[in-house]
């Protein structure tokens, strides 16, 4: 194809599948970083230097580099600033993308947690104004700047709060969370023109101080409880007006049934979870597809909904970090049952 640059907003060691993808569709890669050291960039086949998180110096910088005539596409599998990067860079060349608003307004995750979930908030705290005598513990605060576990952390009483606001390097403000019990889930998938696929449910294991331990794909989940969580995650993509391009909705389900948003990651999800998970549990392409959304006008991936399905049949299968494990192909299709999502079911 004559124009068939794609632009990769980030180069950081998870960028390198998404690279190497696109080169073997065909595209010529430019990728941007503000590292000239960035470990992915050897894989590029044009380099920009620019802060990814200034949508502005990003683009000026690619401007004076290359012809953006030949820019078809702009994909990210990087977090926080990049993605409204990526928004951005792509309405200015003219490429399918996902709408600047929304895009930003997935990096105020407390925002959006107001909005839907208004009694976890429990407050915001800066250094000057810290009344820890209203909150209840324990709970979880966490900067407004972090994506995933980044920067969370468990306060089990005000003493430890305390520490924690007065640390020399602490960015402000601090986000108070009310601290949910339950099983911590991903609904991956993409947004299209023509509507949201939903590649399947990861869970999350998580330990004391909150961070990932480990990933399971696919979560181990009857068909009802994968339709539920899916539901959810449809429902918080339609009220934000969530678009186009790849997407992980981050959920909590509490002990009692009860489903919470946690975060709306807008970018090809992780580099491990998109290159082996999703390919050996279900043969689908994640990187490819979200590509394909972003570049191709009317395309829409062919999911195999099916096999990320978890059935009912696996009663003994262990729940435990140590024990858990990535369900392959051969394993799933060897129950006997076909429990399927329908597109019925997902209305």
């Amino acid at each position: 194809m004559a124009n068939n640059i794609l632009i990769s907003i980030g180069a950081g060691v998870y960028q390198k599948g998404v690279i190497l993808t696109a080169q073997q569709m065909g595209f010529q890669v430019l990728v941007v970083d503000i590292d000239p050291h960035a470990v992915s960039l050897e894989y590029a086949d044009q380099v920009v230097i620019a802060d990814a998180h200034d949508a502005d110096a990003t683009l000026t910088a690619i401007q004076e580099g290359i012809d953006v005539s030949l820019v078809v596409g702009v994909v990210t599998q990087a977090a926080r600033g990049c993605i409204a990067t990526t928004a951005a860079v792509a309405q200015a060349f003219g490429c399918l993308h996902l709408d600047l608003p929304v895009a930003t307004r997935t990096l105020n995750k407390t925002e959006l947690i107001q909005k839907f979930h208004p009694q976890v908030i429990l407050g915001s705290l800066d250094r000057e104004q810290a009344d820890l005598t209203q909150l209840t513990f324990p709970l979880l605060v966490k900067s407004d700047e972090g994506s995933g576990s980044t920067g969370i952390q468990v306060m089990r009483n005000p003493a430890e709060l305390k520490r924690f606001l007065t640390a020399d390097q602490q960015q402000f403000p601090v986000i108070c969370h009310q601290l949910l019990q339950g099983r911590h889930f991903g609904v991956l998938g993409i947004a299209t023109q023509s509507g949201y696929c939903f590649y399947g449910v990861l869970e999350q294991f998580l330990d004391d101080t909150f961070h990932i331990q480990q990933t399971c794909f696919p979560a181990t989940l009857t068909s009802r409880e994968a339709i539920d969580l899916i539901k959810a995650a449809k429902k918080y993509l339609e009220e934000i007006s969530f678009n186009l391009g790849p997407f992980q909705v981050e959920l909590i389900q509490e002990d009692d049934g009860g489903i919470y948003l946690a975060e709306i990651e807008a970018s090809i999800v992780g580099s491990y979870i998109s290159e082996r998970m999703i390919p050996e549990a279900g043969n689908n392409d994640f990187i490819r597809d979200s590509i394909m959304t972003l570049t191709v006008p009317g395309f829409t991936p062919k999911i195999r909904m099916n096999e990320f399905q978890i059935r009912n049949e696996f009663p003994n299968t262990p729940s435990n970090p140590e024990s858990h494990h990535l369900f392959s192909r051969t394993e799933l299709s060897g129950s006997g049952s076909k429990n399927e999502l329908t597109a019925k079911e997902l209305q």
